[in-house]
């Protein structure tokens, strides 16, 4: 067991994870060769390490595991990958029969359809568009004829759909019903709880951040939080789940059992969250770190956050491979890792504040100075690793994100378990209706800050120019330069930073050689005119 503990089960998982992700979105001789390039550099740490006499059976096992890990996470692509018959796309127009499970878009002279079609015993989900109305429903059992091409767009490639099918002659062969789960209904009666005590922006705003419904959501204010860079507020994420699993520790807290127990009943609690959230990948990330921690925090000493994190990417790539397009699972990711990697520095500064004659107005700005730099440390840190994953799907930034964040995010943790309060106690009379005007002018609070930093020009910036990758470089030099300024030295920053500029100028060239070839994106903005 000492072999799967601590950073070697940490270093085991991102072997498999970074196969299975080369395999995924890179041609399998690429994947191969670095299978090749792996196996020859364990190879060589073995004959190191025998040379040294530290080649313990540990560290052989160690070396297995992960060779093995190398091969599984291939061997889990490939099979992702040709799990489409390629005779599924033959070029030429043939019949389908599926079953209706979303309506996408319907009007009179279009329609869009998800359709789960059976091919050779497996089960294809394909987005289905045609010139006309088609009039399905969702659970309808239909029959059409169309051509069939593989899914190229990479939101739609991370919802499991496969293929797209343009079809022209079509007909309903069984009229059906769409089921809705029970948390599909657990999610529609707290909407409606919601629409009693709030309304208009504040609504649509607070049924994004608590339940995952963005579709109210109006076009400015999408356009206000993407202009600030702050748009994974309006998806639930991992804030979200630390900020509602502190609301609901203030609710355990007057009940008289034990801490462990309190951890124990959160695990039901956050699981039933991400369900009537619609639970994608950034949540389930989120949930499953949250378990770890919390059976860590019951049965064992201490837990490993960065292995808890790798097993939560392993175990959503294993359960859902279509995962390894979501963008806003590499954003959560990104971020997570680099505040777990950062965790000692972003502890705020250490203000002597001992003696017990000061007084608590001194205390609190002690306690409020030190938030403050913890938030802009953590912001700037955030910044730093999702840049990459930023630049290769959006190619466009936001230079108000950190300003954003700090002052948003202290609203953001106040107005969250506010909301949850809302949902429980809104039956109360006074109550309710207290904890809902608090949460309607702390959302106003919000919508008023995010249309006045958008309102700047210039802060919505492509990084699609020709300096724009020396942008980012420079970005990043600077951040890790503030970061570690005072506990690395010179030489070994120095070092740091080219390993990194270099990684990821290859992974963005390797990824736009692969897909996008020498297109080019220019953005011109003004104001909130963006183009």
């Amino acid at each position: 067991m000492e072999v799967l503990r601590g950073r070697r089960l940490f270093g085991i998982l991102f072997v498999f994870t970074a196969a299975f992700c080369l395999r995924a979105v890179l041609p399998l001789y690429f994947c191969l060769a670095f299978a090749a390039a792996t196996a020859i550099s364990f190879v060589v740490y073995a004959a190191v390490m025998k040379r040294l006499g530290r080649l313990g059976t540990y560290r052989v096992l160690y070396i297995v595991f992960a060779l093995l890990a190398l091969a599984l996470g291939i061997f889990h692509g490939q099979r992702y990958i040709s799990a489409v018959p390629e005779s599924f796309f033959s070029g030429e127009t043939r019949e389908y029969i599926g079953t209706v499970k979303s309506v996408e878009g319907s009007a009179g002279y279009y329609s869009v359809y998800t359709i789960s079609i059976n091919e050779s015993g497996r089960e294809i989900l394909c987005l289905c568009e045609a010139d006309y109305d088609a009039d399905f429903e969702a659970g309808d059992s239909v029959r059409f004829c169309g051509i069939a091409s593989e899914e190229r767009e990479i939101y739609y490639k991370s919802k499991e759909i496969r293929a797209r099918i343009n079809f022209t002659e079509s007909s309903i062969l069984d009229f059906g019903e769409a089921k809705e789960g029970f948390f599909g209904r657990a999610q529609g009666k707290f909407s409606s709880l919601l629409a009693d005590r709030l309304e208009g922006d504040t609504l649509s705003l607070a049924k994004a951040m608590l339940l995952g419904e963005r579709s109210d959501i109006s076009g400015e204010i999408k356009l206000d939080f993407r202009r600030i860079g702050f748009s994974h507020v309006l998806a639930v994420s991992g804030l979200h789940i630390s900020v509602l699993t502190f609301a609901f520790m203030l609710l355990l807290a007057p009940l008289p059992i034990s801490k462990r127990i309190k951890m124990l009943l959160l695990i039901p609690a956050v699981c039933a969250f991400a369900m009537v959230t619609g639970a994608s990948a950034s949540v389930v990330r989120s949930c499953i770190m949250f378990i770890c921690l919390a059976l860590s925090g019951a049965f064992f000493a201490d837990s490993d956050t960065p292995t808890s994190l790798m097993l939560a990417l392993s175990l959503i790539f294993v359960l859902s491979p279509s995962s390894v397009y979501d963008i806003g699972l590499w954003l959560s990711f990104s971020a997570t890792l680099g505040i777990t990697l950062f965790s000692p520095v972003l502890s705020p500064i250490k203000l002597h504040n001992t003696r017990r004659t000061y007084s608590r107005v001194r205390n609190f700005l002690v306690s409020a100075l030190n938030y403050i730099i913890s938030l802009v440390l953590t912001s700037l840190v955030v910044t730093a690793f999702t840049m990459p994953v930023i630049f290769i799907c959006y190619g466009n930034f936001s230079l108000a994100a950190p300003l954003a964040s700090l002052l948003l995010i202290p609203i953001v943790q106040i107005l969250l378990p506010i909301l949850l309060f809302v949902l429980i106690f809104g039956g109360v009379p006074l109550l309710g209706a207290a904890l809902a005007a608090v949460a309607s002018a702390l959302t106003k609070l919000m919508l008023t800050l995010a249309g006045f930093l958008a309102d700047f020009e210039g802060i919505y910036v492509s990084l699609r120019y020709p300096f724009g990758r020396y942008f980012v470089v420079a970005l990043l030099v600077l951040i890790f330069v503030f970061m570690f300024g005072r506990s690395i030295k010179f030489r070994r920053a120095a070092a740091l930073f080219a390993v990194l500029a270099v990684a990821f100028g290859v992974s963005v060239g390797l990824y736009e050689g692969a897909f996008y070839g020498k297109a080019q994106t220019e953005i011109l903005n003004s104001a909130r005119n963006d183009g």
